[in-house]
């Protein structure tokens, strides 16, 4: 008989699959050790004697089509001084259109006569569907050592499918070059193999995908802060399905998931069930498994309509006043033509037009510039929204953000993050003033340089918006100061460490009791009283601002409501926030997660 088991808070945005057929589609794969071919690598050489030796490695089969893609590079210095690598990393998309670039630069210093062993993760544009169905991925690796010239590795794929990890490969449900494509609503789909023991440690590394299947014998030789890594990205909405024969290697996987405390899966879910069938996987994942819809990359491209976004459709509609534009233009005219032809540069003073013209030119045109500097001002503006859980006993919080923005004359596009972090672009609905559409080909320049983000983020006298995550070290968190009677005669108390005021904050206590406090402030311990509001309600109206997928996805938070569990509202410019742009912005929060106790 088979046994599934299910960790979760709530479902991925745009990542709600059916259980059942999920734990099917596991059950039915073999075990079967990681096949060759597995990762793939390449190898420079500098100098005449191979001064400089410098080897590559990707643990993942292929580049995906967004997120991040890792590489373990290890540099051999058989010099007598010191050596730094530099690596330009592009890469690119296109589909029959000019396509988006990312561009990003690492630097590795290797001590004289040794060996210096580095894991980058280089960050990929999010492709968004083009009438054509599929993009063209390109990119390549360029190493500088200086003094010896340069070397470059180059990938290539053709890819719009939502991807998923899985180890072991079963050929009769990866596609390309490894078994035959599988469609659903003429979709192509499929999954990538990778190496157990090669996963790096950060969890950008693992954007690019929407599951994670492996066998748990594999699961165990992932490096534990791999395995630290995926649970983070389970937080943030990831699916990690583990499966395995074995009840009690099962058993050894659940302790493991209970160590790195990813049994608390907040936004994604973990699924753990048996073996065994490999056809009846491939059948039921062509026939039950809609891609299609249930992805992020889906709720990328068709989440954030105005109708299906209450923070875009909160910006109202942007319009600019034209009717000053056309007067202008008229005067203008008017000026250059009769009153510059028979008044100014009369007959017989016809060489005046040299000096008159470009002199009414160049007033119009401060005119019209000054106009629209006054109308759209510098900068920008913007909303963003932030799901924030708490987790005290990781001492981080994790954080999914939406945010919409709009621009004047924006003279510094560049901004840095404080911790880490993925950011892409949505698609809006086309308008003359959004550049990121759904069926056209995006045509943007992204860098990232450290922790500087640069490009078109925020080009000027536009309409933008993004999807961004971030796990943040930080020991903000709501702490249970008096945990009260188990009658309820004296209440609980609560007390905060965030730097925001929270709002309409609700906890769950003993017994599973409902108590509220409108508003704890940081510091100050606050006593609670019972509550006869509903507490899914009050969530939904907390989360009323976030994106049609997102919200919906996490209404399964409120069926698992258990003790000691809390959710807030909170505002202001003291919420924490992923920094994503020079502008104004106006931040709100739904902060949730368990109580620290002292």
């Amino acid at each position: 008989m088979e046994r599934t088991e299910i960790f979760h808070r709530s479902a991925h945005p745009g990542l709600i699959l059916s259980l059942v057929v999920v734990s099917a589609v596991m059950s039915a794969l073999p075990a079967m050790a990681v096949p060759r071919g597995i990762g793939f690598s390449d190898r420079h050489v500098f100098g005449p004697e191979s001064e400089v030796e410098i080897e590559i490695f990707c643990p993942f089969d292929e580049i995906p089509s967004r997120g991040f893609v890792p590489f373990d590079i290890e540099v051999r210095n058989k010099l007598g001084k010191d050596v730094t690598v530099v690596i330009a990393c592009t890469f690119s998309n296109s589909s029959y259109g000019p396509g988006s670039r990312f561009e990003s630069n690492y630097k590795i210093t290797t001590k004289q006569r040794s060996t210096q062993k580095s894991t980058v993760v280089v960050p990929i544009p999010t492709h968004f569907s083009s009438a054509y169905g599929y993009a063209n991925l390109s990119g390549n690796l360029n190493f500088l050592v200086s003094g010896y010239g340069r070397n470059s590795s180059y990938f290539h794929s053709s890819t719009n499918r939502p991807e998923f990890l899985v180890c072991p490969k079963s050929t009769d449900i990866v596609p390309g070059r490894t078994g035959k494509p599988i469609y659903d609503r003429g979709q192509e789909i499929g999954a990538l193999g990778f190496v157990p023991d090669r996963l790096p440690a950060d969890w950008r590394a693992y954007t690019g995908f929407d599951v994670i299947a492996c066998r748990a014998t594999s699961w165990v030789d992932v490096p534990k802060p791999a395995r630290r890594a995926i649970g983070e990205w389970v937080k943030l909405g990831g699916r990690l399905v583990l499966w395995d024969r074995s009840e009690t290697t099962l058993k050894t996987v659940r302790n493991d998931l209970e160590a790195l405390d990813a049994k608390n899966a907040g936004l994604g879910k973990i699924i753990l069930t048996t073996a065994s069938n490999d056809s009846q996987a491939a059948r039921l994942l062509r026939q039950g498994w809609n891609f299609k819809e249930k992805n992020l990359q889906h709720a990328l491209e068709h989440s954030y309509e105005p109708s299906n976004w209450p923070l875009l459709e909160s910006m109202g509609q942007r319009s600019f006043g034209t009717t000053l534009v056309v007067l202008v233009l008229i005067a203008f005219g008017i000026l250059v033509g009769p009153f510059n032809l028979f008044s100014l540069a009369k007959a017989g003073r016809r060489h005046l037009l040299f000096i008159t013209t470009p002199i009414i030119s160049l007033v119009t045109s401060l005119l019209l510039a000054g106009f629209i500097f006054i109308q759209d001002g510098f900068g920008g503006s913007g909303k963003r929204f932030v799901l924030i859980e708490s987790d005290p006993g990781q001492n981080k919080l994790f954080l999914t953000q939406e945010q919409t923005s709009r621009t004047g004359v924006v003279l510094n596009r560049a901004f840095e993050t404080s911790d880490p972090a993925w950011i892409t672009h949505v698609a809006l609905k086309s308008s003359r003033w959004s550049y990121v559409h759904r069926d056209e080909s995006v045509n943007a320049r992204l860098s990232l340089n450290g922790s500087q983000f640069g490009g078109d983020w925020f080009r000027s006298r536009s309409e933008q918006a993004h999807f961004a995550q971030s796990v943040v070290q930080s020991r903000e968190r709501l702490e249970l100061h008096d945990p009260g009677t188990p009658d309820g005669s004296r209440p609980p108390q609560l007390l905060s460490t965030f730097r925001c005021t929270l709002e309409n904050v609700y906890f769950f206590g003993r017994g599973g009791t409902l108590w509220v406090a409108p508003e704890v402030r940081s510091g100050s311990p606050v006593t609670l009283v019972k509550s006869n509001d509903d507490p899914v309600e009050a969530w939904q109206k907390i989360a009323a601002p976030l994106s049609g997928s997102l919200r919906n996805s996490t209404k399964s938070v409120t069926e698992d409501f258990q003790e000691s569990f809390f959710f807030a509202a909170a505002k202001g410019d003291s919420v924490p926030v992923i920094s994503a742009g020079p502008m104004d912005w106006e931040s709100s929060a739904l902060v949730y997660g368990n109580v620290h106790r002292q």
